[in-house]
């Protein structure tokens, strides 16, 4: 399925890599920023479960099956044109981000998804060759970045780094998006993935005097004089 021609493959050996690290296989998706939004396929974020590797993109998320490192094979391409798509996966669940508003509807997994919507999509993903959306949770600012915090209470903790999008902004600064200056913190039971939703919003207090966007404060930790604080929801 994912036969690579010979062209392709020398391309991808003369690539510049870290030395003493070998690239075993190859799966090719090719991607551009110059062909319209709602078009793109431009790579972002990869997740690994088993032998399974899971490829966020600005339409959806491919899932590869590399058990045979050297000949990696595509299991599915579930599309979901909405950006920005930064992954996680947890056992049977990916969550995915959503991160701008779009001024016209758009659809994911074959579900209409309303213009001006943003946030994160649930989906199930036991049928690694039909993953299916049981959930989405809608958030104000959207969602660049997200990030899995553990499982407590049979829950996945995932926190959500927004996105500072249009309304999250007062213009006042280059890049400065005070009302988005918070992370989101998501909980989806494992046993209802279906019932997903935001349990807490947590404040950053970054500086006033510098940009206060959310996403360019916080990834997985903050970083504090003191060191890295990791951050335990407590609800």
């Amino acid at each position: 399925m994912l036969a690579l021609p010979v062209s392709a493959r020398a391309e991808h050996a003369t690539r510049p890599d870290t030395p003493n690290v070998y690239a075993l296989g190859y799966s090719p998706q090719p991607g551009s920023f110059l062909i319209p939004d709602g078009q793109r396929t431009v790579n972002t974020d990869l997740a690994f479960w088993g032998d399974l590797v899971f490829q966020g993109n600005y339409d959806g998320f491919r899932i590869l099956d590399i058990a045979e490192p050297g000949d990696p094979r595509l299991v599915s391409w579930t599309h979901c044109n909405g950006g920005q798509g930064d992954i996680v996966v947890w056992q049977n669940v990916l969550v995915r981000s959503w991160n701008s508003k779009k001024l016209d509807a758009r659809h994911c997994d074959g579900t209409v998804v309303p213009a001006g919507w943003e946030g994160v999509q649930i989906f199930d993903i036991s049928d690694t060759a039909d993953p299916k959306v049981v959930a989405a949770v809608r958030l104000p600012c959207g969602s660049h970045t997200v990030t899995v915090g553990g499982v407590t209470n049979q829950r996945l903790i995932v926190y959500s780094n927004n996105s500072s999008s249009s309304g999250c902004a007062d213009g006042s600064q280059a890049n400065d998006d005070p009302l988005g200056d918070f992370m989101d913190i998501i909980a989806v039971p494992l046993d209802n993935p279906g019932g997903a939703g935001l349990i807490h919003r947590e404040p950053l207090a970054c500086p006033t005097t510098t940009a206060r966007t959310g996403c360019t404060t916080w990834e997985s930790f903050w970083v504090v004089p003191t060191g890295l604080r990791a951050l335990v929801p407590t609800r």
